[in-house]
This record gives C-alpha cells, structure tokens and sequence, in this order.
C-alpha cells in the first residue's frame, strides 16, 4: 500500500504536467526566460510583461550593464546567475528602454596590465 501511494505521488504531478504542456489553448505558468548574449548587440528584443531575459555577455569582460529605464526593465534581486552572465531581468510593464553594458578586459586587472581595448554593448528592448 505505500509503494503504491509513493507511486501516485510521484505520477500524478508527471501526468498534470504532460496534459498541461500538450495542449495548444492552455496558458504557459512559468515565465518565459531568453538567454541574452554578444550576439544580440545592437539589436531589438521583445517581451511581453512578466517575461525575463539572462544577460549573459561571458568571462572575457568585467560589464557594467546599466538600463535606461528601469520601471520598464529591471535587474531581479537575489538571483544567482551563472558564471559569465550579469544577471536576470525582468519585464515590468510596456514601453521601450535602451540596455547598455561597458567592457573593460579581464587582462586590464593584471600585472602589467594589458593594452586590449574597452568594449560596448546594447540592446533596444519593447515591453509589450
């Protein structure tokens, strides 16, 4: 009898989840989350609202990302992220903001330092 109830517990909640992904009209419950990276310079993403995106811009550079307007766009708090990414954002309400990131070489922090040059990244972002 308690295999049989530790079965069904572990089944069950398997089985509500295959029958809520398969079907095509039901409503996503988890947020959608894009992975941002150098590829994306210069570039429009869109999100919806409650939607988020990891900044993840690699190890080569120390970024200092910094958000136009952050009541559209803004940093989650208490998230730890991978290494090489500069954290999740969140999709606040519409609108449109600019996401800039300044890159100064790793190589810069040490002894000599080198002479490899800054480097500049941004994303236009719409908030629909």
């Amino acid at each position: 009898m308690m295999t049989r109830s530790i079965a069904l517990l572990v089944l069950v909640p398997l089985l509500l989840m295959a029958c809520g992904s398969s079907s095509p009209s039901s409503t996503p419950t988890a947020v959608s989350t894009q992975t941002v990276t150098l590829a994306e310079d210069g570039q429009t993403i869109t999100l919806r609202v409650g939607e988020s995106f990891l900044l993840k811009l690699g190890e080569d550079y120390t970024w200092t990302p910094i958000v136009d307007d952050e009541t559209i766009v803004s940093r989650a708090k208490g998230i730890a992220v991978v290494r090489g990414a500069q954290g999740v954002y969140d999709a606040l309400k519409v609108g449109k903001t600019t996401l800039t990131a300044a890159g100064d070489p790793v190589c810069r922090q040490v002894k000599p330092p080198c002479g490899q040059p800054s480097r500049e990244f941004e994303i236009q972002i719409v908030v629909q």
